[in-house]
């Protein structure tokens, strides 16, 4: 088991502008997965979701949290 982020770390301004920038692409994408999901595009579905995965990879990297729950 990873240790947990340190809840006291700082997010620097530039990590802060990316947070902004990737959850806006995170609504996005999703609803983009969705559409496809409605359409029974499975293909596209599946791109979509890989998509949505990697928005919140990234985020839990900077957030600290890579490889914790989403209630840790």
């Amino acid at each position: 088991m990873e240790p947990m982020a340190d809840p006291h770390a700082v997010v620097t301004p530039e990590q802060g502008a990316e947070l902004q920038r990737l959850h806006a692409e995170y609504i996005v994408a999703t609803n983009r997965a969705a559409e496809a999901l409605r359409a029974n595009d499975g293909q596209r579905f599946l791109e979509e979701e890989a998509n949505t995965a990697d928005i919140v990879r990234r985020i839990r990297e900077i957030l600290g949290t890579t490889g914790q729950p989403w209630n840790a």
